[in-house]
């Protein structure tokens, strides 16, 4: 969604994900009991997320402006599997719980338009 107000626009967006799926793979290097290259592997389905955007600029003229953006991101899933790769070549799996993701972003730019 955009508005404009003379020299000043705005603009907005939201989304929604369904059926997000997390995958993480690790090296615990400090860890020598554990495998290297890879230690453990995480996976979950069944997620959710959330994405909402804004932002504003202001025109200076023909040819130049200035914008302030800003975003918010939060996604979830979870229960999910862990398994953990030992030194000595086994490996075991158990439960992963829920696994939360958040961002927070804010720009500044200035734009000069031929």
């Amino acid at each position: 969604m955009e508005v404009k107000a003379g020299k000043i626009e705005f603009a907005a967006s939201g989304e929604f994900h369904w059926q997000t799926a997390y995958t993480g793979s690790a090296r615990w290097n400090l860890r020598e009991d554990l495998a290297h290259p890879q230690s453990f592997h995480h996976s979950a389905t069944g997620g959710t997320g959330v994405v909402a955007a804004g932002s504003m600029r202001y025109l200076f003229g023909r040819h130049w402006s200035l914008r302030a953006a800003g975003q918010w991101e939060q996604f979830k899933v979870g229960p999910g599997i862990n398994t953990t790769y030992f030194a000595d070549g086994t490996s075991g799996s158990g439960r992963l719980n829920q696994v939360e993701w958040n961002s927070y972003s804010a720009t500044l730019s200035a734009a000069y338009r031929f």
